[in-house]
């Protein structure tokens, strides 16, 4: 993986892509609290023929989600997701383990749900799941009283938009794969409709997958 912006640069290990994650441009010049991680073909695909993210995926979009997660006190998702991408307690890789240093060694995972969350013990050496419900800046809020101040959103679509109008993202992750995929295929955003300004921060290339960081400026 290579950086075409700010600057051209040689290979990038995943160690180099820890450190290009780990902080960065975001409002008042903070580090970005809130990233929004997402996956999409060139045509706007946000899901494979399974309804999965994973089917459009590709090597680099997994060196740089295993990086975003290693950077995340939290992951959250919504239900849907939760249930169709089957996931479960969170696990560091061995290498990115130096940059949790002073912080939980796994990240947790956060499921917003109005109705109940079947109770799963996490793994030994994993994090914890467990469940939040209530309004989204009530949710971040509380994320972040307990101590998770930074929030990795994996989606759905209707999450990762609600989040955006609601302007609680600093930072869109987008990862554009190198095919096209026509019909009815969903989009990374759903729900209704709104704007969010954004400002490029970085793009990275590998075998010709498109990897991204967007400063929101504006949500409208």
């Amino acid at each position: 993986m290579r950086q075409l912006f700010p600057r051209p640069s040689a290979e990038l290990s995943d160690v180099d892509l820890a450190r290009l994650y780990s902080s960065g441009p975001a409002p008042e010049g903070s580090e970005p609290r809130v990233r929004l991680n997402a996956v999409s073909t060139v045509d706007g695909a946000a899901a494979g023929p399974d309804g999965l993210s994973g089917s459009i995926g590709s090597p680099a979009d997994r060196r740089v989600f295993d990086v975003l997660r290693a950077w995340a006190d939290v992951v959250l998702v919504g239900r849907g997701t939760y249930v169709a991408e089957g996931y479960s307690a969170l696990r560091t890789r061995d290498d990115l383990a130096s940059y949790r240093v002073g912080r939980a060694p796994h990240p947790h995972l956060a499921v917003l749900t109005s109705s109940p969350l079947a109770a799963q013990a996490a793994e030994s050496g994993r994090g914890a799941v467990f469940a939040v419900a209530g309004a989204l800046h009530d949710v971040i809020s509380g994320l972040r009283e307990d101590g998770m101040t930074r929030v990795l959103c994996e989606g759905g679509p209707h999450l990762a938009s609600s989040m955006l109008a609601a302007g609680l993202v600093d930072e869109l992750c987008t990862t554009t794969t190198p095919m096209t995929l026509s019909g009815n295929a969903i989009r990374t955003l759903s729900g209704t409709a709104h704007r969010s300004d954004l400002e490029l921060v970085s793009l990275l290339e590998q075998d010709s997958t498109l990897v991204a960081r967007w400063r929101v400026t504006t949500a409208q």
